[in-house]
């Protein structure tokens, strides 16, 4: 299975050709279910021809851009009888937006952790007047795609809610943090563990970690402490320990 990258934003189409196809651009995307494994899911529209939304892409939403705004049951041999409306409307979509030579421009913030990516983009894509009849991965053909790295750090990760996690400067953090994970943790320390490092001692060590090292950018993600709250903790120790030496 792909990774999965994680979407959010909006795409448009050009105003005439919205203003000309109003209600049938309107009454695809009410009905259609865009999203299976990967896709996008509509979270709102103007009366401009924008529409909001949040999105998983395969591998990315850039890969996944000539086919993500199609109907999820495109490929069922036994659509239900929603799901050939969905089919209807957007084969009646294709083909207008085909003779109109129209465009939808996307604009949209993609996160994905296994290849450690987030960005920021901006594509166009017009209607693949060439696809082949049996191809349903490429209905869309990307004419342009502008990027923007957007530095994936853990900071930026929680800030723009892709992650959980605490900001190490801010104390209403830091209390949560040893609220959700760092007294109990602490507390099941072996006696000589805790005369030797005392728990404020860790928590400088951390807020010293994250804010040294440009992987954290002055944050750390939940996840450390949920599942590796020892390796954290032993790398910012370790981390305090170089600093001082």
């Amino acid at each position: 299975m792909a990774n999965c990258s994680s979407t959010n934003g909006t795409f448009t189409f050009d105003k005439n050709f919205y203003n000309q196809n109003k209600q049938l651009i309107n009454d695809y995307f009410d009905k259609a279910k865009l999203d299976g494994c990967y896709g996008i899911e509509i979270l709102g529209a103007n009366d401009e021809g924008s529409f909001d939304f949040d999105g998983t892409g395969r591998w990315s939403m850039e890969y996944s851009l000539p086919w993500v705004l199609s109907p999820a049951c495109i490929e069922k041999k036994n659509p239900t009888p929603a799901e050939q409306e969905q089919i209807k409307l957007f084969w009646e979509l294709l083909d207008k937006m085909i003779k109109a030579d129209t465009k939808v421009e996307f604009e949209y913030d993609d996160e994905e952790s296994g290849a450690a990516f987030y960005v920021h983009q901006n594509a166009v894509v017009v209607a693949n007047k060439d696809r082949k009849e049996d191809d349903v991965s490429n209905f869309f053909k990307i004419k342009s795609c502008k990027t923007e790295n957007l530095d994936y750090n853990e900071y930026n990760l929680i800030n723009n809610d892709y992650e959980e996690g605490y900001f190490m400067d801010s104390d209403d953090n830091i209390e949560a943090l040893k609220n959700d994970f760092l007294n109990d943790w602490y507390a099941d320390q072996p006696e000589g563990y805790r005369q030797e490092h005392s728990l404020d001692s860790i928590v400088e060590a951390l807020k010293k970690l994250a804010k040294d090292d440009s992987d954290y950018n002055g944050a750390i993600e939940a996840w450390h402490f949920d599942c590796e709250c020892d390796d954290i903790v032993r790398e910012a120790l370790e981390h305090m320990a170089k600093q001082q030496a």
